[in-house]
């Protein structure tokens, strides 16, 4: 994800003299690639890598090169003071959006750049791990304002009624999504609801209608160079990792600017929590791991002093174990292997000496690519146009528009896409829908795609096998089963295959017109016309004869000549 900071405002930050580049060429080895630099206009952004969304913050980016270069610099009182600040969470929107958290931010100052930064950082949070506000969504609230304790409920949309941000007149819920940008771009999250989240204090005051727009009077939050604030901030969601992580990371971010934190107790039906933690979180690793990655011998002094340089504290080491601990910000520590990273990233890539293999090999190319290879020349000579579509795939292709349930596949559970939320387990259905996407160009349309499926198989060691399709399509006013099957006979006599073609029952192709092809008393593909109600369900309007062979897994032993 790129962001855009003031560059003066980073290197004010920074709080030492530093060259630009040298600069630059420091955050490229932490991870931070520089995108644009415009010292005119005062501006300097950066790509951040998405499983470091701790340095979406600009604060935390400066940390990062104060720590790198150990320059001195004040910690954060991390400590989360208990307070009596609840948020009574009603039945009505458990099923909606369940989650939420909250904290008070007291002493912090907040001029127009420091607020800037932090509703950037808020905003970025949202399209990042937030998921475009559908897992978590933030609120900021002026504190001094707001009567605790405070309500999160849900009501039909034509009984919520408040001034949204931004504008000057009281909405509707439902006037909101129909007619205040901000609605209107997020309408969708609240699509066919019949209920909608909204957040409101003792006094009634409403706070917001989550995850859409705060209100103008208490989420209205104003610049002060010269006074301390104090804010209240909230976060709702769908999941309660992501809504958790989220409110840490703003409340981080605060922190690190002078902020001191006070716990909200969230009241559910079930049961009350105060679940704000910012403590670091203890993490170990083997020097065992860290020599083998590494590919050299460093010494535990080395160790100690890499880790301090990347943020970590209270490092010890006893025999083989390394423990330390982590900042509590620091979501992408999953593994030893990350904190193994930050210490290859502080010993320098350039500097681990490059040695030959013991074992010298000779690279080839693999003999089934040929085949590969062949294949594609051969029906390119044909007038086939090659496409490539992605292994990933919706199963509404792959179903619902084939006339037929899927066949046996993978889905993923955390797509952030729906039309990319399946593993292709084979090819026609996607030369079918890139058909439907060129319905202006000139017909007779011949195109072809040998790729890979992904087939489920439990007796596999990753439970899937991975093959190698082809797959081709005709669409025109002309085509016809002969002219396929010419072309397949010639095909297989070059491949010095004999084939036989037997007639099938298929629901996506037009009964008595499709077979199944065999090859040494293996079945490995089909070709046929497709049915009427395929060709309409993708919007076509002309009919298709297709085919889908599995050859180079069949016939490894094949040698095209062509």
């Amino acid at each position: 994800m790129k962001v855009e900071f003031k560059l003066s405002k980073f290197l004010k930050y920074l709080g030492h003299d530093i060259d630009l580049n040298e600069l630059i060429d420091t955050l490229f080895l932490l991870k931070v690639e520089l995108e644009n630099l415009d010292e005119e206009e005062d501006k300097i952004e950066f790509e951040i890598t998405p499983d470091r969304v701790d340095l979406l913050s600009i604060r935390n980016l400066v940390k990062l090169v104060q720590n790198y270069y150990q320059w001195k610099r004040k910690e954060p009182n991390l400590t989360v003071h208990d307070s009596d600040y609840a948020i009574n969470v009603k039945p009505a929107v458990i099923p909606i959006r369940p989650y939420i958290a909250g904290a008070v931010i007291k002493n912090i100052m907040i001029g127009e750049e420091d607020l800037i930064e932090m509703i950037n950082l808020q905003e970025n949070l949202h399209a990042s791990l937030a998921r475009n506000r559908v897992k978590a969504s933030i609120g900021l609230y002026v504190f001094d304002l707001i009567k605790f304790p405070l309500i999160y409920d849900a009501k039909p949309p034509n009984e919520i009624s408040f001034e949204p941000l931004g504008f000057n007149r009281v909405m509707t819920g439902r006037g909101i999504l129909e007619q205040h940008p901000t609605g209107i771009k997020y309408a969708h999250i609240l699509d066919g609801l019949d209920k909608y989240p909204i957040f409101y204090d003792s006094a009634g005051n409403v706070l917001s209608m989550p995850p859409i727009i705060n209100s103008n009077y208490l989420g209205a939050v104003q610049p002060d160079e010269h006074n301390p604030q104090n804010l209240f901030v909230e976060v709702t969601g769908t999941k309660k990792d992501v809504m958790l992580n989220t409110l840490k990371l703003i409340v981080m971010d605060a922190v690190e600017r002078g902020g001191e934190v006070y716990q909200v107790q969230i009241n559910y039906p079930d049961g009350s929590e105060k679940p704000l933690d910012l403590s670091p979180q203890p993490k170990s690793l083997s020097i065992k791991s860290i020599h083998s990655y590494l590919g050299e011998p460093i010494s535990n002094k080395q160790i100690k002093d890499f880790l301090t340089r990347m943020g970590y504290r209270d490092i010890s080491i006893k025999g083989d174990t390394v423990t330390l601990k982590a900042p509590a910000d620091r979501l992408d520590l999953l593994h030893e292997v990350d904190l193994i990273e930050d210490i290859i990233i502080c010993y320098g890539y350039n500097n681990i000496v490059p040695e030959l293999p013991k074992l010298l090999t000779k690279s080839s190319t693999l003999p089934y690519r040929y085949l590969i290879d062949r294949i594609r020349e051969f029906f390119a000579g044909l007038g086939y146009v090659e496409v490539l579509n992605y292994l990933l795939t919706d199963r509404k292709i792959l179903s619902d528009l084939m006339n037929k349930p899927a066949e046996p596949h993978y889905r993923l559970l955390n797509s952030k896409l729906v039309h990319y939320s399946d593993l292709r387990p084979e090819l026609l259905p996607l030369l079918l829908n890139f058909l439907s996407k060129n319905l202006k160009n000139p017909y007779p349309q011949k195109i072809f795609e040998v790729g890979e499926v992904v087939i489920p198989d439990k007796k596999a060691y990753n439970r899937n096998r991975q093959l190698i399709n082809l797959a081709a399509a005709t669409i025109g006013e002309n085509v016809n089963l002969n002219k396929i099957k010419s072309e397949l006979d010639i095909f297989f006599r070059l491949l010095g295959k004999k084939v036989k073609y037997k007639a099938i029952s298929h629901p996506s192709y037009l009964e008595g017109r499709v077979f199944s092809i065999y090859a040494d008393r293996k079945k490995i593909g089909l070709f046929g016309e497709i049915h009427p109600q395929v060709i309409l369900n993708f919007k076509l309007k002309q009919p298709i004869v297709a085919l889908e062979l599995q050859l180079v897994q069949q016939f490894p032993e094949i040698e095209f000549y062509v």
